[in-house]
């Protein structure tokens, strides 16, 4: 919300959904939608720029965790955690964040992206499972066993 509302016009920001839990294969999600009526004059970029990395990938204050993740991680992350969807002059535009993706390089060679929300109370083990049970069913691994019982 905080985000659009930079670049939307004033008072337009809403969330007809708030954390709505959704089913999908193999997994529980929370979605929220937000909703914002855009400037006729913004350009399409300066909204993308705005929205994207969202900062529940990123983490907060935006600006600071952005450098911090190109600091620390050793890879770029392609299209992993940033957006896919559809725009139309007719029908809107609706986009998603790219998380639990699979990006093929020029060899064939698939590199998956798999995360997890870290905070200062997070358990280093835990976030850890969390991605390997997001991952498995991706891999066609199923979840390993040692954390089945979990």
């Amino acid at each position: 919300r905080n985000d659009l509302g930079r670049v939307a016009v004033t008072g337009t920001v809403t969330v007809p959904e708030l954390l709505v839990v959704r089913r999908a294969p193999g997994v529980w999600h929370l979605v929220s939608t937000v909703s914002a009526r855009m400037p006729t004059e913004l350009p399409t970029s300066a909204l993308l720029d705005a929205a994207f990395p969202p900062a529940s990938v990123t983490g907060t204050p935006k600006l600071r965790a952005r450098q911090l993740i190109s600091q620390w991680e050793q890879f770029r992350r392609g299209v992993y955690c940033g957006t896919v969807g559809l725009a139309s002059p007719i029908a809107g535009c609706e986009l998603n964040v790219a998380i639990r993706t699979v990006e093929f390089d020029a060899t064939g060679n698939a590199l998956l992206g798999s995360g997890g929300g870290i905070t200062a109370d997070s358990d280093a083990d835990a976030e850890w499972d969390e991605c390997l049970h997001k991952a498995a069913p991706i891999i066609g691994a199923g979840v390993p066993a040692e954390l089945s019982a979990r």
